[in-house]
């Protein structure tokens, strides 16, 4: 606003303030003064190379470099500038000021808490910034697997993301079923989670009557860690029953054997889902397992299940550990490290008759070293206290109590507050 504009604008409110009516002179300052309208202000920064968010008359909002040339949006695509056509943009924010508008919400969330990452994808994605409400929802995920609302916003398809091809057609026969979704696993399961999540809702909906549970029990015995924990991950989403035995034998198998960490919790977390106790009862048996590798996937498996009928057995397990500290003997090996030469020592002459046989005897030289190869101590005593950590941390989960490696302190505990069938 000028300068003569802002001094006539004062002199008319000192005017009406002391009462002076004379209309000659609100009109003489009426004539100098700017006229106020609702239009809003022209960008500025219309024929600027800058980021936006334009929105089109048929409702898809384009994200893009872009400029007003003539009255015509243009977008950079790659080196070149694409005119759009005229009319079809009603809308246009600058990415900056939503990046801004963002920062500002995030000072007043709790960034740490899943939930608030939730709100804030879900107000990134209204706002078009899908690659950012993308993260977000990667922290809720990582933080908690089967986070709610983090997977119901993917769940509601809002999130316009390219997803690896299913070369699946409803001709294609069951056998060739697992050389098609090849291609699929090799790109899905080096993603991250919340692209992962996304993948496998569009390839749930576009299998069609294709029942997929033969090849991911294939998947499951991978080489590779990420298809195995890919295949489980599919299975959860897959509404898995519990009467489909194999597959969930299979579940089972590799809940308590695989040697990837990542593996083992997904196929816990998928057998969690079927809420069927007696999927406990492999893991209760592999507690008495003699590897103690064996007898800590169980202890973990069990804290994740959430059956609290099995704290009984953990304390048990718990006390095990205790009482054989110390009578662990680790596996042992012998090395020989020399050479050996063998010579004639002597000669059994045999006498028959009319003949005579000289029959030697050799024996052998030995020169060098006989080692004693066992692993050190430390190394079993690590093993017993992952162990005794996975047995602790899963009965804090299902007890909601820590009374940390005392077996006697949580068998008091659960004969005073002893669980229901």
């Amino acid at each position: 606003m000028k300068l003569s504009a802002r001094r006539n604008q004062l002199a008319l409110i000192a005017l009406s303030m002391l009462g002076a009516s004379t209309s000659t002179a609100q009109e003489s300052i009426a004539q100098d003064a700017p006229v106020l309208s609702d239009e809003p202000i022209a960008d500025k920064n219309l024929q600027k190379d800058l980021e936006r968010i334009l929105y089109t008359r048929w409702g898809a909002p384009i994200r893009a470099r872009s400029k007003m040339v003539d009255g015509a949006w243009q977008i950079r695509s790659g080196k070149d500038w694409q005119a759009l056509p005229a009319g079809s943009i009603t809308q246009h924010v600058l990415v900056r000021d939503i990046k801004r508008e963002a920062r500002a919400r995030e000072r007043k969330l709790k960034m740490a808490l899943a939930d608030d990452r939730a709100d804030q994808a879900m107000w990134l994605i209204d706002q078009a910034m899908y690659p950012e409400a993308l993260e977000h929802l990667e922290f809720c995920l990582r933080k908690d697997p089967d986070h709610a609302p983090a997977l119901t916003l993917i769940g509601r398809n809002l999130l316009p993301m390219k997803t690896p091809r299913v070369d699946v057609t409803p001709e294609t026969l069951a056998e060739h079923l697992p050389t098609a979704l090849k291609p699929w696993f090799n790109s899905t399961a080096f993603m991250a989670r919340a692209s992962q999540e996304i993948a496998i809702r569009d390839l749930l909906s576009n299998l069609g009557d294709h029942d997929i549970r033969p090849t991911l029990a294939g998947e499951l015995r991978h080489r590779t860690s990420k298809r195995r924990e890919l295949a489980a991950l599919i299975l959860h989403r897959s509404d898995l029953s519990v009467d489909e035995e194999s597959t969930v034998q299979a579940l089972v198998r590799v809940a308590i054997l695989d040697g990837s960490e990542d593996v083992r919790a997904e196929c816990s977390r998928t057998l969690r889902d079927l809420k069927q106790e007696a999927i406990t009862q492999p893991f209760v048996k592999a507690l008495g397992s003699t590897s103690p590798a064996v007898r800590t996937n169980a202890a973990e498996a069990l804290g994740t299940l959430g059956f609290v009928q099995a704290a009984a057995p953990l304390i048990s397990a718990l006390a095990a550990t205790s009482s054989s500290a110390g009578s662990y003997r680790p596996p042992a090996s012998h090395i020989f490290i020399g050479k050996q030469v063998a010579y004639i020592q002597d000669f059994d002459v045999e006498v028959a008759q009319g003949a005579s046989i000289a029959n030697p005897k050799v024996n052998v030289i030995t020169e060098g070293a006989v080692l004693d190869v066992r692993l050190l101590s430390v190394r079993q005593e690590m093993v017993r206290l992952n162990e005794r950590s996975a047995l602790r941390s899963s009965l804090k989960s299902l007890l909601g109590k820590d009374f940390k490696y005392s077996a006697d302190k949580w068998s008091k505990y659960l004969e005073e507050h002893p669980i229901s069938e």
